[in-house]
């Protein structure tokens, strides 16, 4: 039995020394990003299989193989790839030389995670307090794949900025965890999720499908709305009516689409087209100070504020299958906000690309928000155990790109129709998803409600290109592209 033990415990020394034969075929050719790879592939063998092995004067052996692996690796780093990485012109998964030493020390065994009590579960992942240290982390499990299917190449992103670290990684026989740290902020789409919810349930009709007249409340209104009657030249201007005799029913009219608008959302635009209405045969007088007995029943015009509180004009939908009294609610989050986020989740992206990470399936469960304020990815990795998987929901929900699980090639390109998802929910307050019930096709126009900026509609519109070819970030100028429009030239270090 024991001779039995010691024998699955040398299998690993024969996988690394495969890749390593490998790397050094590779070497011979001058494929130098094919023999990295199976460098790196060997010396991940050699890391994992080294924790487990029982054989002290055999771990010492593979520690010193791998150190002159390691070295080997990052001598054809430096002397043939990294001038390639910096032209982008290499599609090697992107480990510099420092990414690929750190990467050393994240490994650790997997007994260490009985040093950990699970204290709650979020979702999927479990949030463990350590036992010696009394810091909370979430630990997340991937289950392997069969053999048949590691094709892949482990990358394990490091240093990318506004997105969860990984503190260490375990490998057991079946699985692989994540130790990630805590991020307690939350998911951002929440923060978007609680202004929809408080909106609709302080004024419900403001955001109704067939709500075409909104009857005023006191809420709605300004706390000192002066309602001034403006008369003919033969009448003169009145005083300010101070009380009515009988409720007299205020409504907008000619104005078919209204909605909820925060303080710093309000437009400054002409007054609503507001008036007064009485079925009497003429308005009784209400203590006018010339005398002014009576009025004609004609519809008299009240000059308000440009903006009354909770109320905001809210224009049409540019879209040709949305009816001319379609409604927009105006529950999305501020632009400078979003535009802050947006270009914190765009860092995020381009240094994942860098290291060889496409996503495909970004949505808003992978971003959360940190105490601090900050837009913060979940972590985004590849293993080679690992077979990847698509968020069937996200997929469902348009937040994946239209070539995601079709035939088309997938391309870094994929990432920016999601983040151009996300930055609509964002900014309109609404998915993307429930805007275009039948889905975006090559011809699709795409709903822009007309109370966004300039600036944004166009991100979008470039953003949501059906054709990943014509989408902003997929041409010659790659992020760069998308970091220099309009959307983003406030934020400096973008």
């Amino acid at each position: 039995a024991l001779y039995l033990t010691q024998s699955l415990f040398f299998y690993y020394l024969l996988d690394a020394a495969q890749q390593i034969r490998m790397a050094l075929d590779r070497e011979v050719n001058e494929d130098y990003e094919a023999a990295f790879s199976y460098y790196k592939n060997g010396v991940d063998l050699l890391l994992n299989g080294v924790q487990v092995d029982p054989n002290k004067e055999r771990r010492e052996a593979v520690k010193r193989k791998t150190t002159q692996y390691l070295k080997r690796a990052e001598e054809i780093f430096i002397s043939y790839l990294q001038d390639n990485i910096a032209k982008g012109s290499t599609h090697l998964g992107g480990y510099s030389s420092l990414r690929f030493r750190s990467i050393r020390h994240l490994s650790s065994p997997v007994e260490n995670l009985a040093k950990c009590k699970v204290v709650g579960i979020i979702d999927k992942v479990l949030t463990v307090e350590s036992l010696i240290s009394k810091e909370t982390f979430i630990v997340k499990s991937l289950p392997k794949s069969s053999w048949e299917s590691r094709e892949r190449s482990t990358i394990i992103p490091q240093g990318v900025p506004f997105m969860v670290k990984l503190l260490k990684y375990y490998v057991s026989e079946d699985t692989v965890f994540l130790h990630l740290e805590h991020v307690q902020g939350g998911r951002l789409f929440s923060r978007l999720h609680r202004v929809r919810s408080e909106a609709v349930r302080e004024h419900p009709e403001c955001f109704s499908p067939n709500q075409h007249k909104i009857y005023l409340k006191n809420s709605y209104t300004l706390p000192a709305l002066h309602q001034e009657i403006y008369l003919n030249e033969n009448y003169g201007r009145t005083k300010p009516l101070e009380s009515p005799d009988s409720p007299t029913k205020h409504c907008l009219e000619n104005c078919p689409t209204h909605s909820y608008c925060e303080d710093s959302g309000r437009q400054q635009g002409g007054s609503l087209g507001l008036y007064a209405t009485r079925k009497d045969n003429e308005l009784p007088s209400v203590g006018l100070s010339n005398g002014l007995k009576s009025l004609p029943q004609d519809n008299i015009p009240l000059p308000i504020h440009p903006c009354v509180d909770g109320l905001d004009h809210h224009p049409q939908i540019k879209a040709t299958n949305f009816s001319a009294k379609s409604k927009w609610g105006r529950l999305g989050l501020p632009e400078d906000e979003v535009r802050l986020w947006g270009a914190q989740i765009l860092l995020a992206l381009e240094s994942l690309h860098e290291q060889g990470i496409v996503c495909q399936d970004l949505n808003p469960r992978n971003i959360l928000l940190r105490n601090s304020g900050e837009a913060c990815l979940t972590y985004f990795g590849l293993w080679t155990e690992v077979q990847p998987e698509i968020n069937p929901k996200a997929m469902e929900e348009m937040y994946c790109a239209p070539e995601i699980g079709g035939a088309s090639k997938i391309t870094e390109a994929c990432d920016w129709w999601s983040l151009g998802a996300l930055l609509y929910e964002l900014l309109t307050g609404t998915p993307l998803w429930q805007c275009h019930p039948t889905g975006v096709h090559p011809h699709t126009p795409l709903h822009i409600p007309e109370f966004l900026s300039t600036a944004a509609a166009s991100l979008l519109t470039e953003l949501l290109q059906f054709d990943a070819c014509y989408r902003l970030g997929s041409g010659g100028g790659g992020v760069s592209d998308i970091k220099c429009h309009p959307f983003f030239t406030s934020l400096v270090g973008v």
